[in-house]
């Protein structure tokens, strides 16, 4: 599909810088903070004040939380219009009658991980029979698609208006507030729509997410309502009822991280699992929430009178979920006011000592020193004896003081360089005022759901990235502490890292053909080796026994754009040649075999002989790249010639010419990769359990992508979006 072309303009400024109708959900959506659907109500302290009656229970003001304690607005039935009833804020003079609205969408992204631009879109007032956008779980439209992938919204619109019945009208909004022409919405930016609605209709929006391959924005397929139970127009924030959907379209990539993505952004290959270059971050760490979960609850007095604090159990959930599989250092944690942060975005980690030996290396020893030496901070600690291994967890109880409730901590991702999960500065808060004024504590479901949702992957800026799980200074693999290089960037940030260390396939394999004679017959040797260079590179990694063959250039090992042979498909995720010498074997192929019977690491190398003739002169290979789930090494898909077309072999030095045009590093397309060298898919040391483990690359249907509520994770394998509410606001407000 081409780009469009104002998908171009955006590449210099991104370098710097299903709601309450999705089918038949019941659950809520997570556009803004979730509750547990319960109305939390909490202990007093005893030591709260003076005289308190420690065995009086009272509410927790929703508005004084951080995260909203109240039930989101979908809790009892995500497709009833009651939902909208409570939120509207209209009176209901014009009730059943045409409303004209104002809809407002709002680019926030520059307030979480991924800044993105937004594109134009569509909207559309419809009834509840229609799903004009998209069908839930079924393939994307062709105009859907160009809208997934491309930001176009001109064909879906058109595709809208040609449907006729429950379409009362639509339209796209393409032009920023303040600006003359159609464009993508930055951070900052705003669309606003302009419309009369007749009663009982129903508004449905769709936009693309530009830092993705074929992800959009957008409310539920029957749309949202516009109109309460009683008739009159809502007047509300609607974040809350619209949802991330993976278009189906492309194969993902990570977020912000791909090369697939706009802009420009070359095409990606499909999503039902084609053979591709290998070309997107090796150094992506998946989302915080697929690599720590956290609970809490109330810890009572004997008596269960008074509520004594709050039990905290940190679990390592990296192996079930599967997209980065690490061990965490110790949890260090803190109770400080509001002038404390353990983490200051675009600050130094030199300004908190200890942070640096947390982030590289684990260890939490200094820092505790440094919070112990801080006077704002109330309590601080380090729990875990040594680090939290994939499934393991660790328990705590805390129990604040009014005025140094506020809660932090900080843990290392150990299979990196210096990243660390933290929340965002403002931390999350244990205690709050109850309308008598009383200091109670917050449900403690809530806190937790606070502490899961604020948590990020932060790059501290201390150490230069290496691939994740592979790098030769990641703290497992290091000989010392302290030994890597210094990041060239040196404050804290998100950790945002699209470096593909695969990118130049000769700093990871080095491949020499050297011409070793004649017999006089017109058959020449030649002497092959395929050496894994990786090591000291950022990339260390191994390589699989080779399967090799000698043929007349009609013969291809593959097709790209095409989908694995099942021999390529099981060398490429599981190392095993002998599936793909039998192809070609099958094939005609006279002259072909496998080499090797183990892995090499850095520093071996498979070499053997093969002969050449005029006639039989193209030579290919393959070798799986390990850790990957699907990744191999390969002279494209039909080989090189040998002869270069002519009746005698090349000189040693245009060998050496054709194979560094030649070799190049593809995707096989038949596993979903996973991030960085830790994927518990991928081959490797110490991770599939078993060959042919990994989801398939797609489903190649639309689906939802945004994270659940309560801490449940989107329905993705591997790559996690951010929250919504972190990207987008989009209000709903009757012109009065």
């Amino acid at each position: 599909m081409k780009r469009q072309v104002w998908l171009t303009t955006l590449l210099g400024i991104l370098a710097v810088g299903c709601g309450d109708d999705v089918a038949s959900a019941d659950t809520d959506t997570d556009g803004g903070s979730t509750s547990t659907g319960e109305d939390p109500t909490t202990m007093t302290t005893s030591s709260t004040t003076t005289g308190a009656d420690s065995t009086s229970t009272t509410d927790v003001d929703p508005d004084t939380t951080q995260g909203s304690d109240t039930e989101d607005s979908d809790t009892e039935d995500s497709d009833s219009e009651d939902s909208d009833t409570e939120d509207s804020d209209s009176d209901d003079t014009n009730a059943g009658e045409p409303a004209d609205f104002v809809i407002t969408i709002e680019n926030i992204s520059d307030q979480g991980p991924v800044p993105t631009p937004f594109s134009p879109g569509v909207w559309v007032e419809q009834d509840a029979t229609v799903q004009p956008i998209y069908t839930l779980n079924a393939p994307a439209s062709e105009s859907l698609e160009l809208l997934a992938e491309d930001g176009d919204a001109s064909m879906l619109a058109a595709d809208i208006e040609g449907i006729g019945a429950g379409i009362l009208q639509s339209g796209v909004f393409d032009t920023p507030v303040g600006g003359d022409a159609a464009a993508p919405i930055m951070p900052g930016e705003s669309y606003e729509i302009s419309f009369t609605a007749q009663p009982e209709s129903r508004l449905g929006l769709a936009s693309m997410m530009v830092a993705s391959n074929d992800v959009i924005w957008a409310t539920g397929p029957a749309g949202i309502s516009l109109f309460a139970a009683n008739g009159t127009p809502i007047d509300r924030e609607i974040t809350g009822d619209l949802n991330l959907f993976d278009a189906g379209t492309e194969a993902n990539q990570p977020p912000a991280g791909g090369a697939y993505q706009p802009p420009p952004g070359a095409v990606g290959p499909e999503e039902s699992g084609v053979i591709s270059m290998r070309d997107e971050s090796t150094r992506h760490i998946v989302a915080a929430r697929r690599l720590l979960d956290i609970s809490a609850e109330y810890v009572f007095n004997d008596d269960e009178t008074a509520i004594e604090g709050v039990m905290f159990t940190f679990t390592n959930i990296s192996a079930e979920t599967g997209g980065f599989v690490t061990a965490l250092s110790p949890i260090s944690w803190a109770l400080h006011d509001d002038t404390v942060s353990l983490i200051t975005p675009g600050g130094a980690a030199a300004d908190l000592p200890g942070l640096e030996a947390l982030a590289e290396d684990g260890d939490g020893t200094e820092l505790a020193t440094t919070l112990d030496g801080v006077a704002a901070v109330d309590q601080n600690g380090s729990e875990g004896d040594a680090p939290i291994a994939p499934g393991e967890s660790v328990s705590f109880m805390l129990t604040p003081e009014p005025g140094s409730d506020i809660l932090s901590f900080a843990t290392m991702v150990v299979m990196s360089n210096d990243a660390v999960i933290a929340l965002e500065p403002q931390g999350v808060p244990m205690l709050d005022v109850n309308d008598e004024g009383d200091v109670v504590y917050r449900n403690p479901d809530t806190i937790a759901e606070d502490l899961r949702n604020l948590m990020e992957v932060w790059d501290v800026g201390t150490e230069a990235n290496e691939t994740p799980g592979a790098g030769p200074n990641i703290a497992p693999n290091q000989d010392f502490p302290n030994t890597g290089d210094a990041d060239e960037d040196a404050t804290i940030r998100y950790y945002f890292d699209n470096t593909n260390d695969l990118a130049d396939p000769g700093s990871f394999a080095m491949v020499e053909i050297v011409n070793d004679g004649d017999d006089g017959a017109g058959n020449f040797d030649f002497l092959v080796s395929v050496t894994n260079v990786s090591g000291g590179t950022p990339f260390q990694g191994a390589i699989t026994p080779v399967a090799w063959g000698v043929h007349d250039g009609t013969f291809n090992m593959f097709e790209m754009g095409m989908a694995a042979s099942p021999g390529l498909e099981s060398l490429a995720e599981d190392g095993e040649a002998g599936v793909l010498d039998q192809e070609m074997m099958d094939a005609g192929i006279s002259l072909h075999g496998v080499e090797g019977m183990a892995p090499e690491f850095p520093g071996g190398d498979f070499t053997f002989a093969i002969t050449a003739t005029a006639d039989d002169s193209f030579f290919n290979f393959a070798t799986m790249v390990v850790p990957s789930n699907d990744t191999f090494l390969a002279f494209g898909s039909t080989g090189i010639d040998l002869f270069g077309g002519g009746m005698t072999p090349l000189s040693d030095e245009d060998l050496a010419t054709a194979i560094a045009d030649a070799l190049g590093i593809y995707d096989a397309g038949t596993e979903q990769n996973q991030a960085a060298a830790r994927g518990r898919d991928m081959a490797g040391p110490g991770l599939q359990a078993g060959p042919d483990t990994g989801a398939n690359e797609g489903n190649g249907n639309v689906r939802i992508v945004t994270p659940g509520a309560s801490g449940s994770l989107a329905n993705e394998p591997v790559w996690e979006y951010p929250r919504l509410d972190q990207m987008i606001r989009v209000t709903v407000s009757p012109v009065r």
